[in-house]
C-alpha cells in the first residue's frame, strides 16, 4: 500500500482464482498468519474506504513536523545548513 504510509504496519494480499483454490489459499493463511488476519482485514477496509482521507493526513502531518524541524534549525546557532 505504497499510498497508505500511514498503514505500513498491515499484511495483506488478495488472489484470484477458483473456488477450490481460494478454500485451500484461505484454511493455509489462516494456519500460517502470525498477524491478527481479522483486525487486519478490518483495517484494511477502513483504510480503502478512506483511501482520499489518509494519504491527505499523513501529508499534513509531514509538513508540520517538517515545518517544526525547519523552525528549530532556523534558531538554533549550533546548527548550520551548510
Amino acid at each position: 500500500m505504497t499510498r497508505f504510509g500511514s498503514c505500513t504496519g498491515l499484511r495483506l494480499g488478495w488472489i484470484v482464482a477458483g473456488k477450490e483454490l481460494i478454500h485451500a489459499v484461505s484454511i493455509h493463511r489462516d494456519y500460517n498468519t502470525i498477524s491478527v488476519r481479522m483486525l487486519d482485514d478490518h483495517f484494511a477496509v477502513t483504510a480503502l474506504e478512506n483511501r482520499d482521507k489518509i494519504p491527505q493526513r499523513s501529508q499534513g502531518i509531514t509538513r508540520t513536523n517538517l515545518a517544526i524541524l525547519s523552525d528549530f534549525v532556523e534558531n538554533e546557532p549550533l546548527i548550520s545548513r551548510a
